[in-house]
């Protein structure tokens, strides 16, 4: 399938979102998920564009949009994203 991990990263955001809404845990209103989620976010640019720049980790382009932040996919980042904002819901 093309963009295979892109519809995947559209799929677990939309998924994200929905259950914010079933579950309303007002997380997405709360200045600091978004601190923690600028923080996140940075390191994890960091080092995911380290391994794909380096060569470490290398990935099929043909399941990816080719949207870049400099060596990472974007596509990377959103699903890290998902996760990270699922796991907090749970703590709450």
């Amino acid at each position: 399938m093309r963009f295979g991990y892109t519809v995947f990263c559209l799929v677990a955001l939309g998924l994200t979102f929905g259950l914010e809404r079933i579950l309303r845990t007002g997380i997405l209103r709360d200045r600091r998920f978004w601190i923690a989620m600028a923080i996140v976010g940075f390191f994890q640019l960091v080092v995911d564009g380290w391994l794909t720049c380096r060569p470490v980790v290398t990935y099929d382009e043909r399941q990816f949009s080719g949207v870049r932040l400099g060596c990472p996919d974007v596509t990377g980042s959103g699903r890290g994203a998902c996760r990270w904002r699922t796991c907090c819901s749970g703590s709450r």
